[in-house]
């Protein structure tokens, strides 16, 4: 079959690859859409550290094709489904979206809700698995269905409100009772605001937007979540926390310098892969954090099929040709307040 691989340095290519074998507990799934996202490229610009003739891509929504002998699950082949990967993470090569088939953790498959389109449920994948990690490990928050009001009216900062990961991060934030506030460019306010933000702020100027965001949220502010990879995001949320106790959670790019900060790198991929490689080495999957990622994912099927959260806007490109140009296209950064995912099958 055909897959995109990460090949050399800073590349990737369409090659022809074995047909993955459905395991005892995978399930083979012929994607019908898959979502591009920014560790797609990431993986191809620090090969040295992830792995060459990795198959690339975290999002996916197909059609199963086989269920493995161990998988406990009423899916059966001809079911729509959606789910993430650990592509570039997992120590598993084939384990990846981009190609006519895939193999998915039967435990992290799911039905898609009728609420929204195949299209839709393809741009869900890694971002709802990194929102399971940041929000309720990193942050340490209760689960909104638990305790629907623990944000009490506080503050939540999202910086990069209008990429994927930053829209759901609002949608979870309400949820769970904060008041939003975001930064992203001024095209994009209308769309932060239709996902439940309070205030966006304009990240062009900094030294005016952190004088704004003070005056609305005084020493107040305990929570930010940094979604883009910017050397300017940590400065500006060390400005806007609070003096002691605050908590700063990056997808991506450097910490702040300032004391009295919480900083963490987070990683989805943690929630997925039996063992996942970070930048500290192979890492073993915890009981604790799968455990986080199935409660999570099954409380966000729930929440899409009640349209209480909503995908992001969509550009859709066609085969793994649009996929290998919008994975160029999120690297040049030429992507903005929509996510791009391919249909398959062309």
């Amino acid at each position: 079959m055909k897959a995109i691989k990460a090949t050399t340095l800073g590349h990737a290519e369409i090659v022809e690859v074995p047909e993955p074998e459905v395991k005892a507990n995978t399930i083979l799934v012929r994607p019908s859409y898959v979502g591009i996202n920014p560790c797609d490229h990431m993986v191809t610009d620090y090969l040295s550290h992830w792995h060459q003739d990795q198959i690339l891509g975290c999002d996916y929504s197909g059609t199963v094709e086989e269920v493995g002998s161990d998988v406990e699950t009423t899916l059966k082949p001809g079911d729509k489904v959606f789910g993430p990967l650990a592509a570039g993470a997992a120590y598993d090569h084939s384990r990846g979206a981009f190609g006519e088939l895939l193999p998915a953790y039967g435990d992290l498959c799911f039905a898609k809700p009728t609420s929204i389109s195949e299209a839709g449920a393809a741009s869900l994948g890694i971002a709802l698995s990194t929102i399971a990690v940041s929000f309720y490990s990193d942050f340490g928050l209760p689960l909104p269905d638990e305790n629907p009001e623990s944000g009490r009216g506080k503050p939540f900062f999202v910086y990069g409100g209008s990429t994927t990961t930053g829209l759901l991060a609002i949608q979870f934030a309400k949820l769970s009772g904060f008041r939003v506030l975001t930064v992203c460019s001024p095209k994009n306010f209308e769309l932060v605001k239709s996902r439940g933000a309070d205030e966006a702020y304009d990240y062009h100027d900094l030294e005016d937007c952190a004088k704004e965001i003070k005056v609305s949220v005084g020493d107040s502010l305990k929570y930010a979540y940094c979604c883009v990879t910017s050397v300017e995001a940590p400065k500006l949320c060390a400005e806007v926390l609070t003096p002691t106790g605050a908590k700063f959670v990056t997808i991506a790019g450097p910490m702040p310098e300032r004391g009295g900060i919480y900083s963490h790198f987070t990683f989805g991929q943690s929630v997925m892969a039996e063992s996942y490689k970070t930048f500290a080495g192979r890492t073993p999957q915890t009981a604790e954090r799968k455990e986080l990622g199935l409660r999570v994912w099954r409380m966000a099927v729930k929440l899409l099929e009640e349209g209480k959260l909503k995908p992001p806007p969509l550009e859709v490109r066609e085969g793994l040709e649009g996929a290998l140009q919008g994975i160029a296209d999120l690297r040049e950064g030429k992507v903005s307040g929509k996510k791009i995912v391919s249909r398959m099958g062309l």
